[in-house]
């Protein structure tokens, strides 16, 4: 028993169990951003956001955004620490920039009329957070996962309007233990 408690800790110490991968996901993301986030061009692409729900920062480098769920290694992240708690901003612009971590930009747009959504594990088959299929997007409206402590039943899709702070829970389901509405928002149903 006590060789494979030391077994068990050599292999999580060297990462072949990260303890920290289960804890990402993606929080919030709008397919149709028109005035809402400018990236540094001043443009207004459409936007990922990520959360590190953990207790430990998570190196990024070797994870994957996708849309579409027979490319799952569409866009790889480079190396960039999320911090327990913390929210990183990606921005789904088609400029695949990965040269300055607070710029980072995917490879593909999102589709406002419905898509496809994943963040993938770095073992590239493995999805840590989906959205499949996420539905058509109004303009300016961001959709979230709302939390849902100690809940089995899947959680709302949510539509989150960042202009006037409002969230309204729509019919859709996704399945979904944990939910969050970005730090800039009030939840109001």
């Amino acid at each position: 028993m006590k060789f494979l408690v030391i077994v068990a800790s050599c292999l999580l110490a060297f990462g072949f169990f990260p303890a920290s991968a289960a804890t990402l996901e993606i929080s919030e993301f709008m397919p149709d951003n028109q005035r809402t986030l400018a990236d540094e061009d001043g443009a207004f692409p459409d936007w990922i956001e990520l959360h590190n729900a953990g207790p430990d920062a998570v190196n990024l480098l070797g994870w994957y955004l996708t849309d579409s769920p027979t490319l799952l290694t569409k866009w790889s992240f480079p190396s960039v620490n999320l911090a327990a708690g913390g929210f990183l901003v990606v921005f789904a612009s088609g400029k695949d920039r990965t040269g300055n971590p607070a710029r980072l930009h995917t490879n593909f747009k999102l589709d406002n009329a419905g898509g496809y959504l994943a963040l993938v594990r770095p073992d590239g088959t493995n999805l840590a957070s989906v959205f499949a299929p996420y539905p058509a997007a109004k303009e300016d409206v961001a959709r979230a996962v709302v939390a849902r402590r100690r809940q089995s039943k899947p959680a709302p899709f949510d539509e989150c309007r960042t202009a006037n702070r409002t969230c309204r829970a729509t019919t859709r389901q996704i399945p979904a233990a944990r939910i969050t509405v970005s730090r800039n928002m009030i939840a109001t149903f």
